[in-house]
C-alpha cells in the first residue's frame, strides 16, 4: 500500500477520517431509503386527519381605471375564504374581466370566476409557476356587473 505522508498518526487519521465518512454515506442511504420525503403540494394544506382545505392565492390587476376596484375585489374574495397575495394595476385596459389560470387547475380558476360573476367564456389558461399563484384576476371595464 503506497503511503500518502510518512508520518504514521497522518495515515491513520486519513483512514479514519475516510471510513467514518464511508459510514455516514451509508447511514444516510439507508435513512433515505426507509424514510422517504413526503412531497407536499404549497396550493393545500392538511387541516386535520380527514380533512384537506385547498390553498387559491390569487393576484388582481386592475385594468379598467377606476381606482380602489382591485382592493374592493379582494376584501371580496378573502370574505370568501380566498388568499389574496398582490393587487396591482394592469398596463393596458381590458373591456372584459378575465381570469386566468396559473398552475393548470382550470377548475379552481372556474370556481373563482364563478364567485366572481365572470362569464366562464373569458376564464383561460396561461401555466405560470415562476408566479406562485393559482389564479390572476385582470379586472375590465365590465366590472360593474360584477358581483363585488
Amino acid at each position: 500500500m503506497k503511503l500518502i505522508s510518512n508520518n504514521r498518526f497522518v495515515n491513520y487519521c486519513l483512514i479514519a477520517a475516510t471510513g467514518l465518512f464511508a459510514i455516514l454515506l451509508i447511514a444516510s442511504l439507508i435513512m433515505r431509503l426507509t424514510n422517504p420525503p413526503i412531497e407536499q403540494n404549497p396550493y393545500y394544506t392538511e387541516t386535520n386527519d380527514t380533512e384537506v382545505e385547498r390553498k387559491v392565492q390569487i393576484n388582481i390587476l386592475n385594468a379598467c381605471g377606476q381606482k380602489g376596484l382591485a382592493n374592493k375585489f379582494k376584501q371580496f374574495l378573502k370574505e370568501n375564504g380566498y388568499d389574496v397575495v398582490e393587487i396591482g394595476n394592469n398596463a393596458t385596459n381590458f373591456d372584459k374581466t378575465v381570469v386566468i389560470d396559473r398552475i393548470g387547475d382550470i377548475e379552481t380558476s372556474m370556481e373563482v370566476a364563478k364567485i366572481l360573476g365572470v362569464n366562464s367564456e373569458y376564464v383561460t389558461s396561461d401555466i405560470n409557476t415562476e408566479l406562485s399563484l393559482s389564479t390572476t384576476i385582470i379586472i375590465g371595464q365590465d366590472f360593474f356587473q360584477l358581483k363585488p
